[in-house]
Order: C-alpha cells, then structure tokens, then sequence
C-alpha cells in the first residue's frame, strides 16, 4: 500500500508542472492547443555545470537538445525504472533488505541511464502517443498513464513473486525441521 501512495506522489508531483499562471491583463484569445503545444514542446539547453549530471542522470550527451515534454517522460521513466529496480533487488537474496537495494538499484539504474537506453525508451513511449501527433498535452498525458500502468503491472508481478517465494521458503523450512537429523 506505501509504494502505491508513493507512487501516486510521484505521479502527482510529475503533473503538478503543468500548472500555468493567467495573466491579469487581457491578451488576445489563443487555442488551449497551440499554447500548450507550444509550451511543451520549448528546448530545455543544460547548462554547461550540469553537463556531466546530465550525462550520467539521463543520458543526455553535452550540447544534447531536449523538448520538455521529453525531459517530463525522462524523469518519470527514471523514477519508475529505480522503483522496480529496487523492489526486484529486494526479493534477491544477495541484497536483501534495508540500505543495499537502494543503493544497488541507483547504480543499476545509472548504469542503465548512462548507456542512454532511458533517453531512446522516452521516443518508444511517445511512439504510442501517435493518435495525438498534433496536441502534445494528449501524447504526454496518454505516454504518462501507459508507464503508470506498465509500472503497476511491474509491481504487481513482483508481488506475486514475492509472496511464492516467501511461500516456497516456509515450505522448505517445514521440510528442514521435520526432517530426521542424520
């Protein structure tokens, strides 16, 4: 139940950047449709102090242009890959619980992201989004839900994985003290 809230926060949080100020003055009328069109689709350039961030983050090469819609489907796409990465590293008996599957699945997840296998999945994803080729928010919203959806797909697999190991272990526990000592 915590990591659904928590991921609902972050999928709340992602959203919660869409929030556009209105202007008190009265500008001409504009279509809802160019004007988030144009508003997601702006270039974000990465200064030259977070290049080296940039590049280990997400992929992102040096002088690398992005689109914001891109960059918003980028950190989701990040955050979800660590959350599986992470709930798969603790049903590993190598990592175990507590502070080594975090710290394992940032460095899995950077090493993934380093290889910029992150940046070309956020051009898969959008690849679905193609019904609504002429209104960005559409494709962004629709990009946003279908890894929300993959991601609770990917939780609940790993839930069930979890709970037939913990099955099969008390199984072989039970077999272990039953069995006569030779």
């Amino acid at each position: 139940m915590k990591k659904w809230v928590m991921f609902v926060f972050v999928f709340a949080i992602l959203l919660s950047s869409f929030v556009i100020a209105q202007d008190v003055v009265q500008q001409p009328q504009t279509n809802f449709k160019d004007k988030s069109n144009a508003f997601l689709e702006k270039d974000i350039q990465i200064s030259e102090d977070w290049q080296g961030i940039a590049r280990i983050v997400f992929g992102i090469k040096s002088g690398e242009v992005i689109d914001f819609q891109s960059f918003i489907v980028l950190i989701a796409l990040l955050v979800i890959l660590f959350l599986i990465i992470h709930e798969v590293l603790t049903i590993t008996p190598i990592f175990g619980e507590g502070v080594r599957p975090w710290i394992g699945g940032v460095v899995i997840t950077l090493l993934i992201s380093t290889t910029g296998a992150i940046k070309e999945s956020v051009v898969f994803f959008f690849g679905f989004g193609v019904f609504f080729r002429d209104i960005s928010l559409l494709n962004l919203l629709f990009t946003l839900v279908l890894l929300v959806l993959l991601a609770y797909g990917a939780f609940m697999l790993i839930k069930i994985i979890r709970h037939e190991t913990r099955k099969e272990q008390r199984r072989m526990g039970g077999f272990k003290s039953t069995a006569p000592k030779i």
